[in-house]
């Protein structure tokens, strides 16, 4: 299993990073978020260093992130209609990040 150009792993640590920001933000506010952002860079350096995507890799990531803003936004009105009482910054940057990682896993997998 290569590292370099891997999605699955790409998607997998935005799954991981959207529940640890989820879970550390409330608590440490912005710099928190900060910490875990910086931190998430090392391994995305790491696998996309020295790599060119192909036209399918493009237009599969175009796809996931039309599909990711597609659902971000259902969960931003969700959040403000019924969850008013949650961060709602916080809770749509990890929601964000989750459904991105979900999206791409699903697509890079049957396709």
């Amino acid at each position: 299993m290569t590292i370099r150009g891997n999605y699955h792993i790409y998607f997998a640590i935005s799954v991981i990073m959207g529940i640890i920001i989820f879970a550390v933000a409330p608590k440490y506010g912005v710099y928190g978020l900060g910490v875990v952002m910086i931190l998430i860079q090392i391994p995305l350096f790491l696998i996309f260093n020295k790599h060119k995507p192909d036209e399918r890799e493009k237009a599969l990531m175009y796809k996931i992130d039309s599909f990711g803003m597609a659902f971000t936004i259902a969960i931003a009105v969700i959040i403000y209609l019924f969850f008013s009482q949650l961060n709602w910054f916080f809770t749509l940057i990890s929601a964000m990040y989750v459904t991105k990682g979900l999206i791409g896993l699903l697509i890079f997998s049957l396709e």
